[in-house]
């Protein structure tokens, strides 16, 4: 986020340049919390994983998992204040599971490799699926151009308001699916044992 915004300020350019209440919402989230919050959780759940040695993929699914839940925590403390009380309704479970998908696509990704399978891909969906995904909701909840509303008429307000609720419910499907598919896949990682 700093490089990227550094970048931006060497070239005049700034988040208040952006017009497009959409777009901004988009570029936002993005940099202030998509990519930067989701690549620490990245570097937290590689550093757990060196530390504890998963002997198979499941492991790494769950160490991401604890590690996306500590994460949420770590938020609470920094952001606990500013962040309307909605918003955090979700905020444990998403961690959780943006983290169970780094750390299972992590663990896929070493045990292709370590078979002589393609594995470059699982480590791009390890980070870009989770950056994406907090991109959208944050920008959907937190950065929702409903919430400064300056300016805006009720047509507009409304959109904002209905996408922010639709991302939400969203999330807490998202959030079942993802703890039920890792319960149902759980046989399945387990029996891909890692070697190294």
């Amino acid at each position: 986020y700093v490089i990227v915004g550094y970048g931006m300020m060497v070239e005049g350019y700034s988040l208040s340049d952006i017009q497009d209440p959409f777009l901004k919402a988009f570029v936002s989230a993005f940099l202030r919390a998509g990519l930067t919050e989701e690549f620490a959780k990245l570097l937290m759940i590689l550093w757990a994983i060196c530390m504890l040695k998963p002997k198979n993929v499941y492991e790494y699914a769950l160490i991401g998992g604890a590690t996306g839940f500590g994460f949420t925590l770590l938020e609470e403390m920094v952001y606990g204040e500013s962040i309307m009380t909605l918003f955090r309704l979700t905020d444990v479970a998403m961690h959780m599971s943006m983290g169970i998908i780094m750390g299972k696509y992590l663990g896929l990704g070493k045990y292709s490799r370590e078979n002589g399978l393609l594995y470059k891909s699982s480590y791009v969906i390890a980070l870009a699926v989770p950056v994406l995904i907090h991109t959208i909701y944050d920008a959907l909840t937190v950065y929702n151009p409903a919430i400064a509303a300056v300016g805006m008429d009720d047509e507009s307000m409304a959109f904002w308001i209905i996408m922010g609720l639709i991302v939400i419910l969203c999330a807490f499907v998202f959030q079942i699916v993802i703890i039920k598919g890792m319960k149902r896949e759980a046989p399945r990682l387990s029996e891909m044992l890692l070697t190294k």
